[in-house]
């Protein structure tokens, strides 16, 4: 199959990819056919499988892709929230205490401010 054929072939597959999405698809498969010149066309389209078997493993990437992503939001919200909570109950724990809380207030002599030694 030629690269013309072959690339014409691998976008109608994902037709339904955006189109940006879709471009970058083909931009890099064309990539393959340029770097071999056209007399190697035939064995590249070989060499890189039916545009059919392409346009599945694509598709078979970008669900993984996607399924890991929604993983990952939701593993940043869940920390999220768990980090409000944490702060949220320091928060109240100091202002039922007054503020500012006398923990932060640490007691300076005055030789260690001059920087002398005792």
């Amino acid at each position: 199959m030629k690269r013309y054929a072959y690339l014409s072939r691998l976008e109608e597959l994902l037709a339904d990819f955006p189109q940006q999405e879709r471009r970058r698809i083909l931009q890099h498969y064309e990539e393959y056919f340029k770097m071999e010149g056209p007399d190697q066309e035939e064995d590249i389209a070989a060499k890189l499988g039916e545009p059919e078997t392409v346009a599945q493993r694509i598709r078979h990437e970008r669900k993984d892709l996607e399924q890991s992503a929604g993983i990952r939001g939701k593993l940043l919200l869940a920390v999220s929230a768990l980090l409000l909570v944490i702060v949220l109950a320091v928060g109240i724990g100091y202002l039922s205490k007054g503020w500012p809380p006398a923990t932060l207030q640490i007691p300076q002599t005055t030789a260690s401010v001059r920087g002398e030694r005792s």
